[in-house]
């Protein structure tokens, strides 16, 4: 019998504990970022007019489904804490951000170092304009700038790191009964949704709905009901095993309505409520059945596997690879077969996965130990 998910949340501390990842999540994972790398070098652009908007969906989806597999993750871990009484104070709550932070900054800071760089060679930049970065605010409320765009998901996952754990101490200190993770959760669903539906809002739904935090936030917290229903109903949890057809027949809907109707104006309330929230609900219908999936293929299972390990650094680094790679091959040395867009997609996809492989063996990997390595606030080393 597979582990339970709350027992076992695809962890990835240490090498120590690669033996116990979840096949089915590290699937999940390497999913969403081939759809986001196909998003962003998927050729026959210029040919066939329907390619940008299938590239952009292909984007949404995978962006998406991190959402829904953080939330997921996350609420497993608060969750184990929550029953071991370590998230019952703010110390608590500083040991989770500390650990969620050596995980999240360390390649944040290398990209936005690198960012920095490349707008003061080739624009204007000063740190004074763009300090919101700094705090992950660059889409707290408004539409990401241009500037390290791809941020934008990074600023959703850190404020919901921040808010959901106050969130749940302070119902703690309200209320002590179990309910209120409970209570928490279904604030933080109802909040992000309310605004969608409530706000009136112009212009592009993708840059002022589905790119900006407060209205994000119920993607994640969504993963995180799945993680409670799995720690509290577990029979429920295992009927939802058999309803992942559903969720592959949501995410198809959501896709096909969002190539018809592309781009969706955000002054309708259903375009700026549903399909994000469907797409998540889609996403957490699949988990039940992904956390039992096996395979005896060991090549295939380490090839995910490490597609999930590199998945943060690859999606950092994809977007610098495709502007360096354009600069060299079209000003430095020109390089013709560049322009063929089959060659110029496979180049990308292959510097982008060396980049990222040796991020993270040479900096992502060593800070996580570095972080497993340093005692908690009880004094004794991370379980």
């Amino acid at each position: 019998m597979p582990p339970s998910p709350t027992q076992n949340l695809n962890a990835t501390r240490t090498d120590r504990e690669e033996t116990t990842r979840l096949f089915g999540l590290d699937l999940l994972r390497a999913a969403a970022i081939l759809l986001v790398l196909t998003a962003h070098t998927l050729p026959g652009g210029s040919t066939f007019p329907i390619i940008p908007t299938i590239a952009a969906v292909s984007g949404y989806l995978g962006v998406e489904l991190f959402f829904v597999l953080s939330g997921f993750l996350i609420g497993g871990i608060l969750i184990r804490m929550l029953q071991r009484g370590e998230l019952g104070t703010f110390a608590g709550v500083w040991e989770f951000w500390k650990r969620r932070w050596f995980r999240t900054v360390p390649n944040y800071a290398i990209f936005l170092v690198f960012n920095l760089a490349w707008a003061a060679k080739f624009g204007s930049v000063s740190i004074v304009s763009y300090w919101n970065y700094l705090f992950f605010s660059q889409n707290l409320g408004w539409p990401c700038p241009i500037f390290f765009q791809e941020s934008w998901s990074l600023a959703v996952e850190e404020w919901f790191y921040l808010v959901f754990p106050v969130f749940v101490v302070g119902f703690t200190v309200w209320n002590r009964k179990p309910s209120r993770f409970g209570l928490v959760l279904l604030l933080m669903l109802i909040l992000p949704f309310g605004l969608r539906c409530l706000g009136w809002i112009e212009g592009s739904w993708d840059e002022t709905i589905r790119k900006v935090v407060i209205y994000r936030l119920d993607s994640m917290m969504i993963g995180v009901a799945a993680a409670y229903l799995a720690a509290t109903h577990a029979h429920w949890w295992k009927k939802a095993e058999r309803l992942w057809p559903v969720g592959i027949i949501l995410l198809l809907g959501v896709a096909i309505h969002l190539i018809r109707f592309q781009p969706l104006d955000s002054t309708f309330w259903y375009n700026r409520a549903l399909p994000t929230l469907l797409t998540s609900f889609a996403t957490a219908l699949l988990l039940p059945a992904l956390v039992t999936i096996r395979t005896q293929n060991h090549c295939f299972a380490k090839t995910v596997r490490h597609i999930s390990l590199w998945s943060y650094s690859l999606y950092l680094c994809h977007t610098p690879v495709i502007r360096l790679l354009q600069y060299v091959c079209t000003e430095i040395v020109p390089f013709a077969p560049y322009k063929n867009p089959i060659i110029r997609c496979l180049l990308i996809w292959v510097i982008a996965f060396a980049t990222a492989a040796l991020i993270y063996r040479l900096w992502e990997k060593p800070m996580t130990q570095l972080r497993d390595r340093k005692p908690t606030a009880t004094g004794t080393p991370p379980r």
